[in-house]
Formats: C-alpha cells, sequence, structure tokens
C-alpha cells in the first residue's frame, strides 16, 4: 500500500488479508469514509450549538467482519479514552477529529459528533450543588479554601453545557496539601462514574467526582511522575471533545485517507 505523508503503514502491519478481501476491505473503507466526510461537511458549516451533537452513527453490523481490522486500522485510535457507566460505555477517539468508536453494553458503532451523546449524558449525571459541611475536622489546613473555590467556580459555571474555554482550575501539585485534607477533600467529593485517560507528548488521567463539573486531573510523564495534579471545573474538560473549529480539520483527515486508499485501488496496490 502506498503511504502519503502524514500516515505510517505500521496501522496495517498486523492486518492480514488475502488480496480478495483486502481489495473489499479498501472498497469498503472509502465508502465509510466518504460517509463520514458528508458528515464532517454538514457539521463544519453548522453554528457552535447545533455542531455539538451526533452527526452520523454507523453499527459495527453494517460492516462485513472480515472487514473491520482494516477499516479500524484506516481510522486508527487517537489520544482519547473514556469509560463510564461502571464501563458498559467505553468510547475511543480515532485519529479523524470528531470520528469515535464506541462500545455501549457490547455494542459497537462509529459516532461523528464532538463526544459521543452516551458520555455526555453520563457526565450530566453528577451532583449538584456541591454543599460542604459548616465545620471543618480537625488537623486540615488548605482543603477548607480549595473547597469553597471549587463551590463557588461551579456556582459560575454552567454545568449544562460544554465550554471549550480554559477551565477554572485549583492546582494541588505546590499547594501546602497534607494527608488529612486529601482524605477529607475526597470524602466531600467521593469518586464518580467517568474515567478518561490522553495519551500524547504527556499523559492525563481525568476522573469525574460525585459532583457534576468537578474534575480531579493528573498530568504525568512518560516516566510516570506526576506534572501537575489539579481539580478543574467545567461540565467535561476541553481538551477531550472535539471542538467544532476543528471539524474543518475532519474534512481533510477524511479527503486525505480517501485519496490514498484511491490511488492505490486505481494502481491495483490494493
Amino acid at each position: 500500500m502506498a503511504i502519503g505523508f502524514g500516515v505510517s503503514s505500521s496501522r496495517w502491519a498486523d492486518i492480514h488479508l488475502d488480496k480478495e478481501t483486502e481489495h473489499a476491505a479498501a472498497l469498503s473503507s472509502v465508502a465509510f469514509l466518504k460517509q463520514v466526510l458528508q458528515a464532517a461537511k454538514k457539521a463544519s458549516t453548522l453554528p457552535v450549538q447545533d455542531a455539538l451533537g451526533e452527526h452520523l452513527t454507523v453499527d459495527f453490523e453494517s460492516f462485513d467482519p472480515k472487514h473491520l481490522d482494516f477499516i479500524l486500522a484506516t481510522v486508527a485510535s487517537g489520544e482519547v479514552r473514556i469509560a463510564t457507566r461502571g464501563g458498559a460505555v467505553k468510547a475511543e477517539e480515532t485519529q479523524i477529529p470528531g470520528l469515535w468508536r464506541l462500545e455501549e453494553n457490547g455494542h459497537q458503532r462509529f459516532v461523528f459528533a464532538s463526544l459521543p451523546q452516551s458520555v455526555l449524558s453520563a457526565v450530566h449525571e453528577g451532583e449538584y450543588p456541591l454543599t460542604l459541611p459548616e465545620q471543618a475536622p480537625e488537623g486540615v489546613f488548605s482543603s477548607p479554601a480549595i473547597l469553597k473555590e471549587l463551590a463557588s467556580a461551579q456556582a459560575s459555571c454552567n454545568v449544562d453545557q460544554m465550554d471549550f474555554d480554559p477551565p477554572h482550575m485549583v492546582e494541588l501539585t505546590r499547594q501546602p496539601v497534607e494527608k488529612a485534607d486529601m482524605q477529607w477533600m475526597k470524602s466531600i467529593l467521593g469518586q464518580g462514574d467517568t474515567q478518561i485517560w490522553l495519551s500524547g507528548f504527556a499523559n492525563a488521567r481525568m476522573q469525574s467526582t460525585r459532583y457534576r463539573a468537578i474534575w480531579r486531573s493528573t498530568l504525568l510523564n512518560k516516566a510516570g511522575k506526576t506534572l501537575l495534579d489539579s481539580f478543574v471545573v467545567t461540565l467535561i474538560p476541553p481538551e477531550v471533545p472535539t471542538s467544532p473549529e476543528e471539524f474543518s480539520d475532519s474534512v481533510a483527515a477524511c479527503q486525505e485517507l480517501i485519496e490514498w486508499l484511491e490511488g492505490d485501488l486505481a494502481r491495483g496496490v490494493l
């Protein structure tokens, strides 16, 4: 297969198909990518709020099972993984912005959206507002002020809508947060049902609390050392969903992949 700039042939390295099946899988991939392309073009022209919904859903069952590995290798894996509802819902970003691989109760499909609706519904279900006890226990120092700041930020945040601006952040890394402070904050905030992992130059882990729009976010270097530990206040951290402004990149990514595949099909490489 001839590979263009920006795409590594390693994504297909473990796909071993006979020539006839590979040809059919490439045709199936092109047809699917053209569906995604049309959805991306339409979404890129919509006002921001209208662009936030799901624009395309394609069940894995609509593909020939023998073609799925090739299709999955073509769109490849992106940098975001999400698990929620006790692991019953899992989402993985592909390398086409806005195209997600989604699994719900064992059923898999592709979704083109800023964020799959099932994930968005899950993060909406956190408790609101954050309420604090009148008195803090003995032995805590910084946590009362941190919790008050989180409560204030939550009250001023639009907890019903995705926001792509930088969220309010309370950094813990350089604060005098003692063990008793962390234990008390954990007992107040609890742990929510949504976990997010981001890979890239560094790795990030984001864990929802039981309160809507309050997240614990940890940034780690490749050696696993914590670079930043913080709470962020936003419905979902803005680096997770695809912003509507990125849908033009989705169009370009689809067009590039289609051109590569159709070029190889025309040359008989596939």
